[in-house]
């Protein structure tokens, strides 16, 4: 997916289950790593792909009953793919194809990253985990959104402090938000 921007974006992910955590982390790192250089042209089956960039079929669309409208504003387009896959339809990516989308065109543009924004996405990414995952990931992802956020804070900080030049004028507001996406999840409870 190319943004808005121009920057280029990954549309999908790969997601595997945590049978093998360790041989799969290393698998997914290589994914990301990868993806843009390595990627092939033809159809790739994927786990998940960013609802700004799906075609579906009709008939798969009807046989799961469409979207989930409990999923309000986000993660609805992962629990789709999910449920789609669960119910035999394959879901995947044509790395071939290129889409231009404005992200954040209905969300960040309007509000920056608020806390109603970041806890909605919290809301959301909880609520698919517990549908989707037995109960002990929940609680599992809530401690790595948790680093995840401080570890992203310290990047954006350091980035401002050593004044790197294509990222300083805009890392306040990045550290900021991981700062407080850290708060959040800790705030949920399972």
């Amino acid at each position: 997916m190319v943004h808005g921007n121009a920057a280029m974006g990954r549309s999908l992910v790969f997601m595997r289950p945590p049978k093998r955590f360790l041989a799969t982390s290393l698998i997914y790192l290589a994914d990301r790593i990868s993806w843009r250089y390595l990627s092939p042209r033809g159809a790739k089956r994927v786990g998940y792909v960013d609802g700004a960039v799906m075609m579906i079929r009709r008939a798969a669309f009807d046989a799961i009953g469409g979207f989930d409208h409990k999923f309000h504003f986000y993660c609805e387009d992962a629990d789709f793919c999910l449920r789609l896959a669960h119910a035999g339809w394959e879901v995947v990516s044509m790395p071939s194809v290129s889409v231009i989308h404005a992200r954040g065109g209905s969300s960040t543009k309007a509000e920056g990253y608020s806390d109603r924004l970041l806890r909605s996405l919290a809301s959301a990414q909880r609520q698919l985990i517990k549908k989707h995952n037995p109960g002990w990931h929940l609680p599992l992802h809530r401690q790595l959104c948790i680093l995840h956020a401080r570890k992203m804070s310290l990047i954006y900080r350091l980035l401002r402090v050593l004044r790197l030049a294509p990222y300083e004028p805009r890392a306040s507001m990045p550290a900021l938000a991981f700062e407080r996406w850290g708060h959040i999840w800790a705030e949920l409870s399972d």
